[in-house]
Parts: structure tokens; sequence; C-alpha cells
């Protein structure tokens, strides 16, 4: 990894520098650079029952006469 000796960013390589995303610092590349990522493995759990976690109210509905109502909240932009 290099950081930029300005702003103290994380530099990234672009074809033979590095560069800064952040005050546009560029450095040349000394020798070659090997650029490894690694994925850190995650347990994934699978929940097989149903929960119900919406909110809801006791109101009776005209058209069926159930007696409990869930809403979803949504913000629009």
């Amino acid at each position: 990894m290099m950081f930029c000796p300005k702003c103290k960013s994380l530099m990234f390589p672009k074809d033979e520098i590095f560069v800064c995303n952040k005050c546009g610092y560029e450095k040349k590349k000394k020798g070659s650079v090997v650029v490894v990522e690694k994925q850190a493995e995650k347990e994934i759990v699978i929940i097989e029952k149903k929960i119900d976690i919406l909110p809801k109210i006791r109101v009776e509905c005209p058209k069926c006469g159930h007696n409990e109502a869930s809403w979803i909240l949504r913000q629009m932009r």
C-alpha cells in the first residue's frame, strides 16, 4: 500500500503510477507491484421459520373482517 505524502490518503495504482484520488498527487511505481485482494469468509445464516417483524395494529378490515393490520413505511425522494 502506498499513502500520499501530502494528504495521507491511500494511493491507487494506475498504469505506471500511483494516484491519490483526494489531492491528485502522482508518484512513479518503483519495481513491480502485486495487488492482492482477499475477502473474508462470512458465515451464512439460514432462517427457516418465518419471523414476523412488521409493526401491527388492531383494526377491523371492512372487506374481510380480519382484526389485525400491518404496514411498511417508505421514504420517497
